[in-house]
């Protein structure tokens, strides 16, 4: 569980460097699509990043975890533009050796996120 919060602590502060050692090298996650291998990933996180300002938030709230499966949910925060998000989403991460393997988002307000992303 360990390796969920180093990946959220590295999205939030945006340090794409320390997000990308925290993928495995065929890591895959699905948000607004689906992402195949480190660069992509990062690719992907690192668009949200852009997209929000710079100013995305993630903060867990709820965490289960059954070894290398970590499932939470998330308050996700971010204003950019004249434009807020708040929203809690719930995700589903499976680690392998320590690292992000796989990635699923299940949004709460798919509305919500479109509207701030568009």
């Amino acid at each position: 569980m360990d390796g969920l919060f180093e990946i959220l602590a590295a999205f939030n502060r945006g340090d794409l460097a320390a997000l990308g050692e925290s993928v495995a090298p065929d890591g895959r996650a699905t948000v607004s699509g689906e992402f195949h291998g480190i660069d992509e990933v990062i690719g992907a996180f690192q668009r949200l990043r852009k997209e929000s300002g710079d100013t995305i938030s993630v903060a867990p709230e709820r965490v289960l975890s059954d070894g290398d499966t970590v499932m939470f949910t998330a308050r996700v925060t971010a204003e950019h533009g004249g434009r807020s998000l708040d929203v809690l989403n719930a995700y589903a991460f499976r680690f392998r050796d320590g690292k992000l393997a796989d990635g699923r988002l299940f949004p709460s307000d798919l509305h919500a996120i479109e509207a701030f992303f568009s």
